[in-house]
């Protein structure tokens, strides 16, 4: 899955090959229902710890019930969970309302705004992938670029691996009140 190239396209476009996915949610309201956003308007901007442009656009956020979001970015809908990681870091189920698949990102919230971050399967160290795969939380293609996952631990545990610094993502998409919300 190769995304977080337009921030008007946030769904759509994590929906390549190369990350964390379920064909099934992993997350609901019974293990992901933190709130760390208000409902209103925010700027969902891409950008790449490798090129200082970011690419901004404006998104509303919905808050329903029992901690489900929807985020709209121009046409796009987008359907999130948060489970709460402790310390201002999530993990994140994401799913364009229209779809059946499920991604996986790991954000940081500092100062009302998060850093949203895909969670790459081949980002993730390999013994991590390895005892996943074993556990039966996970699987993945022959040549660890896509993980299927399984459970909602196995997406918590990679999520851990990138609050820790263990894997690391360029590429990324900040979500912060717009200027006018302030």
């Amino acid at each position: 899955m190769k995304g977080l190239v337009r921030a008007a396209a946030v769904a759509a476009s994590f929906l390549l090959s190369g990350c964390l996915v379920s064909s099934s949610p992993l997350f609901d309201a019974s293990n992901a229902s933190a709130t760390p956003f208000g409902a209103g308007t925010y700027d969902a901007c891409s950008g790449s710890t490798a090129n200082n442009d970011l690419e901004c656009n404006p998104m509303t956020i919905e808050l329903g019930d029992n901690g489900l979001y929807t985020l709209g970015v121009e046409d796009d809908r987008i359907e999130a969970r948060f489970h709460d990681l402790g310390g201002g870091d999530y993990a994140i189920q994401m799913t364009e309302s229209s779809d059946d698949d499920y991604m996986y990102y790991w954000g940081k919230l500092d100062n009302g705004a998060m850093k949203i971050t895909l969670l790459w399967c081949s980002d993730l160290p390999r013994a991590l992938v390895d005892k996943l795969i074993k556990d039966g939380s996970v699987e993945a293609d022959k040549d660890y670029t896509t993980c299927t996952v399984k459970t909602p631990g196995a997406v918590i545990v990679a999520a851990k691996s990138y609050a820790a610094g263990e894997a690391v993502s360029d590429d990324f998409v900040e979500i912060k009140p717009a200027p006018s919300a302030q």
